[in-house]
């Protein structure tokens, strides 16, 4: 009994071109996704710079006087300050005169009624 073994055919010219030419559009259309996907990249980014871009000038425009501001405020700050302790003084000094009017009217209204209060314990337990 012999045994028959298929041997494969040599690839000849006529096997070889359609494989390339497969194999060339497979690769072609590879590199075209991957031109594509680099395009759809560049679109984002390039969305991403301009959003960007838009927020710093508008943050720009809101804080490039801060500054100026933060030294005014500052300046309004200390007038502040000062004007509170010369407040502070002035309330002590009335409170002060307060004290000594209200120990002055109770002095006086105590002189005042103490003719009356001298003859009302002179006169006993009613």
């Amino acid at each position: 009994m012999m045994v028959v073994t298929k041997t494969k055919p040599p690839l000849t010219r006529s096997t070889m071109i359609p494989f390339i030419v497969t194999f060339n559009l497979l690769l072609a259309i590879a590199g075209f996704y991957a031109a594509w996907q680099v395009w759809q990249l560049r679109k984002a980014l390039a969305q991403t710079v301009e959003a960007l871009t838009i927020s710093e000038r508008a943050t720009y425009d809101v804080l490039h006087g801060a500054p100026q501001g933060i030294g005014g405020s500052a300046a309004g700050i200390s007038q502040f300050r000062q004007t509170y302790r010369q407040m502070e003084a002035q309330l002590e000094q009335v409170q002060r005169l307060t004290q000594l009017l209200t120990l002055g009217l109770s002095v006086w209204g105590y002189r005042r009624h103490l003719p009356a209060l001298k003859r009302r314990r002179s006169m006993g337990p009613i």
